[in-house]
């Protein structure tokens, strides 16, 4: 009878408070909620002492609850939940929706932190307002009146007792635990202590806390590097080195002593490396540290200069060049410039060649003795005149060699004293016969040349004639009206470069003059008239004196 009473006026204090909390507008949803008190009235009982409303079954849940969570993919669990947290009076929401919403998250956090379990955080954090293995251990352990053996961190088959780390306490006790079971440094394991308590045979606080000791030694660090006291090792001044450098030209051996480092502060680096060498690279050009190359002063010299005349090798020392920064160009190339042409041999310009003084040789000697070195410089190579051979060749034993010409012992033949007849002669004039004799050859060495030449043009007033050729020539260039050009005509024959007969006949061509003009004989007679005029009247002046 009493409870019923009790009931009636949960409803009747129901009623005005929705009525307060909602418009006027929302009276169907205060029917509503007023239907779901009915329920809980009808669900709930009522401890005569304290008005809170009692479990009414032991709340056995098996899955991680958390905002979100429904009844249809928990079995059933987000209402057991509900209808636990309403038991202890956390849960003050109208009703069991079914749904863990904002407000069952409030009422969860509410109860864990009145159990010891956490105090602060988030559902992400540390599971503050989530149901996970300890939450779900102490709601079986406080609505079922045992524990859950083996459900949450720190629970031992005693209800009594929380063990952790080789620690046991009872509920209501606390225990000092640890995030870290050791320190270094500076550190100290003070600040890395928290106190937890044992609730119904489950540890509060922050589960991270979970050592029940930590030790703190005296250690160095530097660079990163942690050494126990007693510990040595070798520091170097710089982390690296050249290549042409050591590292142990820059290390230390220092020791821990009780948090000290021993040895000068300068080395700070537990290890050194040797830097590799560097390439060089100039105007696109790269070769590797040790290494040389050519490079030249100008890419484009002139046609009368070859490129290695601007030329310089330079090498790469560790990403330095040596030498002369001014031979900077990594290629060359000289421009325009004749090609030169020697016995049928052709060399473009700048471009060099072997010469010799004679294409057939003694057979005693050699053909390096005759050579030179001819560079060919815009049409015109470089070497002596009389280097004009392109090949060079002994020959056979006993033979004679005259101007290129071999005669074989015993052999005869014609030489000269001159390439070319002197002007006005043949080369027969200059000829004479010898013989050549196990390698010697007769008569008189002024007769070196094996051949002669004697055909040399002749040119006179402009016009060119061939040897032996005949040409026409004037002694004047014209002659008067009436007479003929051939009376001063002769017919030269050119010989050798020279023209025979008179040399006064010297004119290519010749002329007649038009015949004269009348009126110009009768002027002339005037004037011839006139003249002779004053001359009688000068002699007459004269003789009057």
């Amino acid at each position: 009878m009493h409870r019923r009473i009790v009931f009636a006026l949960f409803t009747l204090l129901l009623v005005p408070l929705a009525a307060h909390a909602l418009s006027a507008e929302t009276q169907a949803q205060l029917d509503m909620l007023n239907q779901i008190a009915a329920k809980i009235q009808a669900q709930l009982g009522v401890s005569p002492t304290t008005g809170t409303p009692a479990p009414t079954s032991c709340t056995v849940l098996t899955s991680k609850l958390e905002q979100g969570s429904r009844d249809a993919a928990t079995g059933g669990q987000v209402s057991a939940l509900q209808r636990f947290l309403i038991s202890t009076g956390d849960y003050t929401y109208s009703g069991v929706t079914g749904y863990f919403g904002l407000q069952t998250q409030l009422a969860l956090q509410k109860w864990q932190a009145r159990m010891g379990l956490m105090t602060g955080g988030s559902p992400t954090t540390n599971g503050f307002g989530t149901v996970g293995p300890r939450t779900r251990a102490l709601m079986f352990s406080q609505s079922c009146g045992t524990s859950q053996v083996g459900t949450g961190t720190g629970i031992s088959g005693n209800t009594s007792l929380c063990s952790l780390d080789g620690q046991s306490v009872a509920t209501g006790g606390t225990m000092q635990l640890y995030d870290t079971q050791s320190v270094s440094g500076g550190d100290s394991c003070e600040s890395h202590r928290a106190t937890r308590q044992c609730v119904g045979g489950a540890l509060g606080g922050d589960s991270s806390y979970r050592y029940a000791s930590c030790s703190s030694a005296a250690v160095c660090v530097v660079g990163g590097l942690t050494m126990k006291t007693g510990e040595s090792r070798t520091f170097y001044n710089v982390p690296s080195v050249t290549p042409d450098a050591k590292c142990a030209d820059h290390s230390q051996v220092r020791t821990c002593s009780g948090g000290t480092l021993s040895g000068d502060g300068s080395y700070p680096f537990a290890g050194c490396a040797s830097k590799a060498a560097l390439p060089c690279t100039l105007n696109g050009k790269t070769i590797t540290s040790g290494s040389s190359a050519i490079f030249y002063s100008t890419s484009t010299p002139s046609y009368t200069s070859s490129c290695s005349s601007y030329a310089q090798t330079r090498a790469c020392n560790n990403g330095t060049f040596s030498g002369d920064a001014a031979f900077n160009n990594p290629s060359c190339s000289a421009s325009g410039g004749a090609a030169c042409t020697m016995d049928g041999v052709t060399v473009a310009n700048l471009g060099t060649t072997t010469l010799y003084l004679a294409h057939n040789i003694p057979a005693s000697e050699k053909c390096t003795s005759y050579s030179q070195t001819a560079t060919c410089y815009n049409g015109t190579f470089s070497s002596n005149a009389s280097y004009k051979y392109s090949s060079c060749a002994p020959v056979a034993s006993g033979s004679c060699t005259v101007d290129n010409l071999v005669l074989a012992n015993g052999a005869s033949g014609t030489f000269y004293s001159a390439g070319s007849a002197p002007s006005g002669t043949k080369c027969s004039t200059i000829a004479q016969g010898r013989t050549c004799t196990s390698g010697t050859l007769s008569g008189s060495a002024t007769y070196s040349r094996a051949s002669c030449t004697d055909t040399a043009s002749c040119t006179l007033a402009g016009t060119t004639t061939s040897n032996g050729a005949s040409a026409v020539f004037y002694s004047a260039s014209s002659v008067a009206y009436g007479t003929t050009c051939s009376s001063i005509a002769k017919t030269r024959v050119c010989n050798n470069g020279l023209f025979s007969e008179d040399a006064s006949f010297q004119y290519a061509s010749c002329t007649v003059n038009p015949p004269v003009a009348f009126n110009s004989i009768a002027s002339q007679l005037a004037d011839a008239v006139t003249a002779f005029e004053v001359f009688i009247y000068n002699f007459v002046a004269q003789m009057s004196r």
